[in-house]
Order: C-alpha cells, then sequence, then structure tokens
C-alpha cells in the first residue's frame, strides 16, 4: 500500500515535471545600443543583462544550437554570439552585405531576410559558423525585419515606414505571401516599425515595436495570426525593440530527471 501510494506520488511528480518543461519560456530581447534584457511576455518587463557598445546596432537575435547570435550593421556585417548571462560578444564571423533583419533557426539550419539588394529582402541560408550565405530567393517584400517559425510555417512582418503586414514565406523558394495587416485592438491604429517576431511554446505571436513606430514604441504585443489584431501586453522600458527570441528553460528539465529516477527507484524496490 505505502509502495502504491509512493508509485502515484511519484506519477504525479513525474507529470508535472513534463508539464514545466513545455511550459517554460525564456525570452531575450535586444535594441539598437547593443542591450540584451530578458522579458516577461506576460508584462513586458525587462531585467538587463548587458550592453555591448562595440556593437550597438543589433539588427536582430537568435537562438539556436546552444548560442545566442546577434547581427551588427554599423558600418560591419558580423554575426555575433552572445553571452546570455553579461550581454557580451563571445566572437564574431563576418558575412556579406547587408543587414540580417530578420534571423530564425529551423532545426540546425539558420534562416536570414537580408538587404543587400535595397529595400526587398531576399531569403538565405546562413552558417552560423563561417558566415558562408546561401540564397534562396527574393521574398517580394521589405524589408522584413522579424522571422519567426511556429513548427510548420515560417512567419515574417515587414518594416520600415510603411505599415506591418504578416507574411509566410516558403523556404524552398524565399516567395512571401502577404497575411493580414498589424492593427491595434484597441483603438484601430495600424501597426508601424515592427523591430522583431517570435513564437511562445504555446503558439502565441509576439512582436516588439520599433523605436520609429509612430506609438507605443518599445512595447510588447501579442498578435492574431489570422486577423492581425494585436493586443499591447506592456512597455519594455526600451526604446525600441530590434531582436526577440525563445530560449527553452533548461533547469526543468532537472525536474523531469529526478522524477524519472525516483519512478525508477520505486519501480526496482517493488
Amino acid at each position: 500500500m505505502i509502495y502504491n501510494g509512493l508509485r502515484s506520488v511519484l506519477a504525479l511528480l513525474f507529470v508535472l515535471s513534463l508539464t514545466a518543461v513545455s511550459s517554460a519560456d525564456n525570452f531575450f530581447v535586444s535594441d539598437q545600443t547593443g542591450s540584451l534584457s530578458t522579458i516577461d511576455p506576460i508584462t513586458g518587463a525587462t531585467n538587463f543583462i548587458g550592453q555591448d557598445t562595440t556593437f550597438p546596432l543589433a539588427t536582430e537575435i537568435e537562438y539556436g544550437l546552444g548560442q545566442l547570435y546577434g547581427d551588427e550593421v554599423n558600418g560591419f556585417t558580423n554575426l555575433h554570439t552572445i553571452s546570455t548571462t553579461t550581454g557580451l560578444s563571445t566572437g564574431f564571423v563576418t558575412h556579406g552585405p547587408a543587414a540580417f533583419n530578420g534571423m530564425e533557426f529551423v532545426g540546425n539550419t539558420l534562416y536570414v531576410t537580408n538587404t543587400a539588394g535595397g529595400g526587398t529582402s531576399t531569403l538565405e541560408i546562413v552558417n552560423p559558423n563561417t558566415g558562408a550565405q546561401t540564397l534562396i530567393g527574393a521574398t517580394g517584400f521589405g524589408p522584413i525585419s522579424g522571422l519567426a517559425w511556429d513548427g510548420n510555417t515560417m512567419w515574417g512582418v515587414t518594416a520600415g515606414g510603411g505599415t506591418g503586414v504578416l507574411v509566410t514565406i516558403n523556404l524552398n523558394t524565399g516567395l512571401a505571401t502577404p497575411g493580414p495587416t498589424l492593427f491595434d485592438s484597441s483603438s484601430g491604429r495600424q501597426l508601424d516599425h515592427v523591430g522583431s517576431i517570435e513564437f511562445d511554446h504555446t503558439g502565441i505571436l509576439y512582436g516588439g515595436m520599433g523605436r520609429s513606430s509612430s506609438f507605443n514604441s518599445g512595447w510588447l504585443f501579442s498578435i492574431n495570426t489570422a486577423t492581425g489584431a494585436s493586443t499591447f501586453v506592456g512597455p519594455t522600458g526600451l526604446a525600441g525593440v530590434t531582436g526577440l527570441t525563445r530560449v527553452p528553460e533548461p533547469a526543468s528539465l532537472g525536474v523531469l530527471g529526478l522524477g524519472l529516477c525516483c519512478l525508477l527507484m520505486v519501480r526496482r524496490r517493488s
């Protein structure tokens, strides 16, 4: 009876540990001053980590391959690895022109939107270890300031002086298909100068307003991908958002391992 009860408790612990793994969201946000912060997607509040003044114009950040990456465009075209504890560059590789406005990993493949040809973006694959670029094709839009992968589809958002529009991008051709225009669900105002977008683990798409946005610059907001209706979450305290990325929380994996070990021990003793 005791062992049966213990099994039930530990089984519950195991289920809770699985929930902890699936519900963990660890967001990072960057701005044009080169600062890196964590951000709470529920409130928009940020906690400053650090600032690397050697590459202040970070156009985008993205996490993958166990690293945080950031691209600079202050007269140089360098893709940096960034420490998530200090916000400082830990090294970089140089790539061709021009700025990587959007970056997103799909598995181990880093996709970027590049504006080397002017205002229109191209979709490219970049080797983060060498900076080598492989052109996929023109998107037909641009600049595309953010990319986000939902597990099935690559999403992008247009920036510049015009209204932000969600697009879906064909990873084989680079061609972007326009979706809904972004607008504030409260006032109906259209959103412009969106800096970056990112999905959370539940499939909610978030965006950050850029420094030149006509209203609520620097605010975090959520996006209805079907309609474009956007709900402002709160101010980040940043002048403008240039990068937004999510990192799976590794700490919860320890809870999962503990639950597994306990279940195995009880099974052996019984």
